[in-house]
């Protein structure tokens, strides 16, 4: 005869067992796969934040490095301005037209397809007139070499009067 005790615990341990396995399956496995997904998005976040952080430091470093070359940035801004105000370079003309003995007798903006867009650097075309000596035009074409100013003189005629020879220039000014 058979015990039936003993077959009571089996299967009543059997019943337990396939209830806690519904239990892992129904309850805890679900949040497994939900705690699984949280630490993959937040080993994401962590390297992303990483990522800005090295990020920030460099765009930081490469600020330090413009702060010190202000000075140079600035040489190029005042080389190749961002607009032409053209009143403010006939003054320099003017100044530096006198400032080396010369006469300033004519200024004209050439004609509008004179005027060029190459990529993003615009060009103007000026015509100018002076009249002085020869070492005075010297002079002056070496100030305009050593202005800050993109300045191309791409053509230059002079004729003699009685009194003084006339120089007359075409000047290219860049701006961007």
């Amino acid at each position: 005869m058979k015990n039936p005790l003993s077959e009571k615990p089996i299967l009543s341990t059997t019943i337990i067992f396939l209830i806690a396995l519904v239990i892992v399956g129904v309850l805890v496995f679900p949040k497994y796969q939900k705690f699984q997904e949280l630490q993959s998005k937040i080993k994401i976040n962590e390297t992303d934040l990483k990522n800005n952080e090295e990020y920030l430091t460099s765009l930081n470093e490469i600020y330090s490095k413009a702060e010190g070359m202000k000075s140079q940035l600035a040489k190029i801004d005042s080389a190749l301005p961002s607009e032409l105000f053209l009143p403010s370079f006939l003054d320099f003309l003017q100044k530096t037209v006198s400032e080396n003995g010369l006469i300033l007798t004519k200024v004209s903006l050439l004609q509008a397809s004179s005027l060029k867009t190459t990529e993003k650097i615009k060009e103007t075309s000026l015509s100018l007139s002076v009249s002085g000596s020869y070492s005075a035009f010297k002079n002056f074409l070496s100030s305009l070499e050593k202005s800050a100013r993109l300045i191309e003189i791409p053509n230059i005629s002079f004729s003699s009067l009685k009194e003084s020879p006339v120089f007359d220039l075409t000047i290219k000014i860049h701006s961007y």
